[in-house]
């Protein structure tokens, strides 16, 4: 898949979340705006998907500056289960349970 602007619009659409102009290449920081969350969209035709710890931080401080909560979302595509996943810091995620 070549055109993954296409893909992470589309992505936004069915969340429901508004896109970043430019895709976060300006002042504003990540993919996508939900509520409270600022969304890092990551895509993969693959069967894994890795995730640095350095890209976790800076895309948290990216959310703490605009007073959002940084959420990734990871969406393995062209399988024969698409899945999608939503990864976030644990202590948020408690209080969410």
């Amino acid at each position: 898949m070549s055109d993954w602007n296409h893909v992470e619009k589309r992505a936004a659409q069915k969340d429901g979340a508004t896109l970043v102009p430019n895709s976060g290449r300006n002042y504003q920081k990540g993919d996508a705006i939900y509520n409270q969350y600022l969304i890092d969209y990551k895509f993969t035709e693959g069967k894994s998907f890795a995730l640095s710890l350095e890209k976790i931080r800076k895309h948290e401080m990216d959310a703490f500056r605009t007073n959002h909560i940084g959420i990734f979302v990871v969406e393995f595509m062209g399988h024969p289960f698409e899945a999608k996943y939503g990864i976030c810091d644990w202590s948020y995620m408690k209080d969410l349970i």
